[in-house]
């Protein structure tokens, strides 16, 4: 059985065996770059504006819509498979350390409250 391999343009080295795996991740990229983008302008935009939080609602769905959609048509160079890959995975972990805090933090609490003095 031959693996596919992606290389860095996002095209598989081998023609034969598991192609869908890198068109997968190639095309899974492209709509959480969009979304990160569209989140991390949200929550600027809120915090500059706050009543933007609570209006404009169908504008915001529409607007994400579009961008996630729109992101079918784009190609994945340079973002897509070197710089965004790399800053999802850092990220990621963050992410992780960040929830663990957050559910230890939580624990520590619950515990105080039902056995707390």
């Amino acid at each position: 059985m031959d693996v596919a391999r992606c290389d860095n343009d996002g095209t598989a080295s081998k023609l034969t065996g598991p192609y869908g795996q890198c068109t997968g991740n190639a095309g899974a990229y492209r709509p959480t770059f969009f979304s990160f983008l569209f989140f991390a302008v949200a929550a600027v935009a809120s915090y500059l504006r706050p009543s933007l939080n609570r209006e404009v609602w169908p504008a915001k769905y529409c607007m994400y819509l579009l961008l996630v959609l729109g992101s079918v048509f784009m190609s994945n160079h340079p973002w897509f498979l070197g710089i965004f890959l790399h800053l999802s995975r850092v990220g990621a972990m963050v992410f992780i350390v960040v929830q663990q805090i957050i559910l230890i933090d939580l624990a520590y609490n619950w515990n105080d409250a039902w056995v707390g003095t």
